[in-house]
């Protein structure tokens, strides 16, 4: 390379760094402003004004702009992540009935919201149990013969039915625990309705009742 080549490399990248500075300065400098406009007294920091150090104003602890930027920032890629869609698996069986699979309801029924999916689980065909009320009339079930690959399906949930399930918990845009929880909330009798699927743990020991069933006894 020639000399000539390096030095307009070098000036290229000088002039990239001083860009990338300047767009980093504009970003901090917005970021103080919508903190004056929430937060902002007469004793605190004019519009615009970038805080380079930590320092206490009116009492309260005001953080670095940069820092506060920088959070931002994390904040708005870790929501970006979790609302990331996920892929539906290659062995999906044809869709399931746009129902709760857990109280079995449609969305929007009595106090239980809408349905929020579809999340997609495994089948566990060596379970004895199989969710035939999530598939159209003469859907045809998996044989034995797929306990090596067996088929997911789509499924959905209540919000205030998933809120409240026992040992449920939303993380990542997913429910780590959704096969496990499923299989057994839905061999598991609701003690106010006797029908399954209750996944709400009452007062009573060892007795779980479904959402909309909780709402109407309380």
């Amino acid at each position: 390379m020639a000399p000539g080549d390096e030095k307009k490399k070098k000036k290229r990248r000088r002039r990239k760094k001083k860009m990338d500075d300047d767009d980093f300065m504009i970003e901090s400098a917005n970021v103080a402003k919508k903190l004056h406009e929430k937060y902002g007294s007469k004793k605190g920091p004019k519009d615009g004004d970038v805080i380079k150090t930590p320092r206490i104003m009116s009492g309260k602890l005001v953080h670095p702009t940069k820092y506060l930027t920088l959070m931002e920032r994390a904040e708005r890629s870790q929501w970006n992540r979790l609302s990331v869609p996920v892929d539906p698996p290659e062995k999906l069986l044809p869709n399931t009935r746009w129902i709760c699979a857990l109280c079995k309801k449609y969305s929007c029924s009595g106090d239980t919201g809408d349905l929020f999916g579809p999340y997609y689980i495994e089948l566990d065909l060596s379970s004895s149990y199989f969710p035939d009320f999530l598939f159209p009339e003469g859907t045809q079930r998996p044989t034995d013969n797929d306990d090596e690959n067996p088929p997911s399906i789509d499924v959905y949930l209540h919000g205030r039915c998933a809120l409240w399930s026992e040992d449920l918990f939303f993380l990542g845009g997913k429910f780590p625990m959704l096969k496990e929880k499923l299989y057994q909330f839905w061999q598991t009798t609701c003690s106010s309705c006797g029908k399954s699927g209750a996944s709400i743990k009452s007062e009573e020991e060892d007795s779980f009742v479904h959402f909309h069933c909780l709402k109407d006894h309380s």
